[in-house]
């Protein structure tokens, strides 16, 4: 089975320009994107696949040693079609027999002359089957020839060079995640949180003298990541509201009970609590609507010490 080429996928001819193919990504990319799609399993493996071809094809470097790729696995299947066609050519006409030389014995009539005529007769046949096994020698050769370059073909590492663009190119994309990353971090958005929290729903209702009413959350340092839309203006805007974004973290965490925070799962519900409270007061109830998470607003993650507790 042929392979189908990023070029089918993206639906553009391998001469596409790269206006034309962002512009097949992005309508293909609407098209068969899952949400549109009921939540479709095939639809979600057409979108990867179209995100790959595009990633590809979009990066000249990439893109260029994709392109060698294909050439040489057309100069593959070109390479293996020919003993085929060979084999066909040879079926359709007969193979040419080598003369015979044999010749009837000497009657008792024969003539000087006719013995004259048949050695020399016999010796242009075998003139002529020497010529015929020449040519075969020869014609040998010149396959052999032919298929010394295929040979050198088959072991140019183009395979290799595509490869380690792949590689590198998911290196770079890596690298590139994480300087983001780094640039979008506010390490020590706020330093030594304390925060009193009610042992239950109802308060101290229930607190008598042998009971610790009285629970304490503390954290020394609190960071977060913002989401890489509109990166730049939403940290301007949080450390600006320094105050009142820690504040608001602080109401929010006494309103919630202490053993929330004692389970297993107690620290991705304390980020969680951190940040809603965030988001809330940047972008509102909005940010919660949008279902594709690369197109929100606001904080990303939430960056927690090892050392925080409930006490």
């Amino acid at each position: 089975m042929q392979e189908v080429t990023f070029y089918e996928i993206l639906e553009v001819s391998p001469n596409a320009s790269q206006a034309v193919i962002r512009a097949a990504y992005k309508s293909l990319i609407q098209r068969y994107h899952p949400d549109k799609n009921s939540g479709s399993l095939d639809m979600e493996q057409k979108t990867i696949l179209i995100g790959k071809a595009f990633e590809v094809l979009s990066d000249p470097e990439a893109r260029k040693a994709y392109d060698q790729y294909l050439e040489q696995q057309l100069s593959n299947a070109i390479g293996e079609q020919k003993p085929h066609d060979a084999a066909e050519d040879g079926a359709e006409s007969a193979p040419v027999s080598p003369p015979t030389l044999y010749q009837p014995a000497f009657s008792t009539g024969t003539t000087p002359a006719s013995l004259i005529a048949w050695i020399v007769g016999g010796i242009a046949a075998a003139l002529f089957f020497l010529a015929i096994l020449a040519n075969s020698s020869s014609l040998q050769h010149m396959l052999t020839q032919d298929e010394r370059p295929q040979q050198t073909m088959q072991t140019k590492p183009s395979d290799m060079d595509w490869a380690a663009a792949e590689q590198k190119r998911q290196a770079d994309a890596e690298q590139n995640e994480a300087e983001s990353r780094v640039a979008r971090t506010i390490p020590e958005l706020a330093l030594g949180i304390t925060v009193k929290m009610p042992p239950s729903k109802d308060g101290i209702r229930h607190c008598s003298e042998f009971t610790i009413c009285t629970h304490y959350i503390k954290i020394p340092t609190l960071g977060v990541i913002v989401h890489k839309n509109d990166a730049e203006r939403i940290m301007q805007h949080i450390l600006k509201n320094r105050a009142l974004t820690v504040d608001g973290i602080k109401t929010k965490l006494s309103q919630h009970q202490y053993t929330e925070l004692t389970q297993v799962d107690g620290e991705a519900t304390l980020k969680k609590i951190i940040l809603e409270q965030i988001n809330m007061a940047i972008v509102g109830y909005h940010n919660y609507g949008v279902r594709d998470a690369s197109q929100r607003k606001g904080v990303e993650e939430v960056l927690l010490p090892d050392s925080f507790s409930v006490h």
